[in-house]
């Protein structure tokens, strides 16, 4: 017979795959990454300890898994996000905003 535990966890698998189209490891990876992409945003953290941050003590896994989910490297992702604070610096003012 199945505990309740084991009962609880497939019913909210269940769930999760009718409602979202998607199972508990990919939505569970989904949200890691997208805390990922947060830190690397948000913070002056290097790629490795936001991996670290997120419970990833295997950098080369969270490298492979970033690139899987986000479409792009780590360290790409926050590079083109300094350059579009760059353009975003360099644009001209416009008459409304000033």
């Amino acid at each position: 017979a199945k505990s309740l535990a084991e009962c609880s966890c497939q019913i909210v698998r269940c769930c999760l795959k009718k409602a979202a189209g998607i199972n508990l490891k990919d939505y569970m990876m989904q949200c890691k990454m997208s805390a990922a992409k947060d830190l690397l945003e948000t913070s002056t953290l290097t790629v490795s300890m936001v991996a670290m941050e997120l419970g990833c003590s295997n950098f080369s896994h969270f490298a492979q898994m970033f690139k899987k989910y986000v479409g792009v490297t780590s360290t790409e992702y926050r590079h083109a996000l300094r350059q579009e604070g760059k353009a975003d610096d360099r644009r001209p003012e416009r008459e409304s905003e000033k």
